[in-house]
């Protein structure tokens, strides 16, 4: 969407999409902090969710790398 994932750079984007009049029905972002911040600045009333797959990615990394409970070889044991 723009050349880094910046703040003021998204909201921009935001923006200059809607003055051409387009109308944003729903969004879907990789949940870049940044990406939030500007949608809810300019689209607050705009339906958001996270990318599943970048959703399942994280989860997949925050549990690899922080295995805390320990699963036994068969789960029918």
């Amino acid at each position: 969407m723009s050349n880094g994932e910046h703040f003021e750079e998204i909201a921009e984007d935001l923006q200059n999409l809607l003055k051409l009049g387009i109308t944003i029905k729903s969004i879907t972002s990789d949940g870049d902090k940044s990406s939030i911040k500007s949608i809810k600045k300019v689209c607050p009333k705009v339906p958001f969710q996270r990318c599943l797959v970048h959703i399942s990615r994280m989860c997949r990394i925050w549990l690899t790398a922080n295995p805390n409970v320990s699963f036994p070889k068969n789960s029918y044991d």
